[in-house]
């Protein structure tokens, strides 16, 4: 019996210490938070961002899915419309360059697009020659407009190739913004931990942490408009080129390739006539300078000439005294 008192008495002082001890600890754990504790926080942070964003994140394909394959899976990240990028490359030809590269500048600002660059080359050169002209224009057009834009295009000349291609981003545009989600929860969570730090360790860890989350987002950010300004503006490349003569359009009977042939024949023999007509007019004073030597050469041979067989003709007395041959068949 006394034995179960005294082990009573033991049991109960024990709990007593204990409970003592676990409220010491509590209080000085409210006070302080070690460097361990902050690095399990904001692992803690990470991992419940990652999960937040795990329904939302797919996996990456290539630009080459279909139609209908790129609605579904764009439907299943959120986003109501496919995220397409369009490209447009094109070679057009005419025959009055400056109107129609003024028409095109028009078409653009209608089409309230922009141009990214140009180039230009071709003209008059100080000899007084011309090379035609050319230009590379690179435009921004709106993406709904550039159908419209394409086929007004061939009003101001003739197109010889065009090159239409997209590019299907849907996947990659819900990727980067599933994981700005991510981060901008996690960006929340710390600034939450930030206001119940109690101490200068805790304070400066979840700085840290805050300016690698918020690097992140603005890099996110700066991802996701580049894709919103390339889906929203295509992306359209032209070369135009000043000729002479628009290509025909190919013949497929012998009738229409014999009138082709015979028309760019004589269109060949009129630009050469033409090109050397205006080959000797430019370099008429050239020819001149060239041709005044020459004839001063000539002249002076021609003289040197004429004293050379002056010296070698018989005198009058000669003459009697040694007539020639001609004049002894005629006696």
């Amino acid at each position: 019996m006394k034995k179960i008192k005294r082990f009573t008495l033991c049991f109960l002082l024990a709990s007593s210490l204990v409970i003592s001890l676990a409220g010491c600890g509590s209080q000085s754990a409210n006070q302080s938070m070690s460097k361990d504790e902050i690095t399990e926080v904001t692992e803690v942070t990470e991992e419940m961002a990652v999960e937040d964003s795990s329904d939302k994140l797919l996996p990456q394909v290539g630009s080459g899915e279909s139609g209908a394959v790129a609605n579904t899976l764009a439907a299943a990240a959120g986003q109501e419309t496919v995220k397409l990028i369009w490209r447009a490359d094109l070679s057009m030809e005419t025959l009055e360059f400056d109107k129609a590269l003024s028409q095109i500048n028009a078409l653009i600002q209608e089409k309230k697009g922009f141009v990214e660059s140009s180039s230009a080359s071709g003209g008059s050169d100080a000899q007084g020659n011309y090379i035609n002209k050319s230009a590379y224009l690179t435009a921004r057009i709106p993406a709904n407009q550039l159908d419209s834009f394409l086929s007004e295009l061939n009003g101001f000349g003739s197109i010889t190739s065009q090159n239409l291609s997209s590019e299907n981003i849907s996947l990659q545009y819900a990727d980067t913004q599933a994981r700005k989600e991510a981060l901008q929860t996690e960006y929340d969570k710390l600034i939450d931990l930030m206001a119940k730090a109690e101490n200068i360790d805790a304070v400066i860890a979840l700085e840290a942490r805050l300016s690698e989350v918020r690097l992140q987002l603005d890099s996110l950010s700066s991802q996701l408009r580049t894709y919103d300004n390339l889906v929203d503006y295509a992306t359209v490349e032209m070369n135009i080129m000043e000729v002479n003569k628009l290509n025909t359009v190919s013949a497929v009977g012998i009738g229409e390739r014999i009138q082709n042939g015979f028309s760019d024949t004589l269109f060949g023999i009129k630009t050469f006539f033409e090109n050397s007509i205006v080959f000797l007019v430019v370099n008429l004073p050239i020819f001149i300078l060239i041709a005044i030597p020459v004839l001063v050469v000539l002249f002076l041979l021609r003289k040197r000439r004429q004293k050379k067989n002056a010296s070698h003709m018989p005198l009058d007395s000669d003459r009697e005294q040694f007539p020639t041959r001609q004049e002894n068949e005629q006696k």
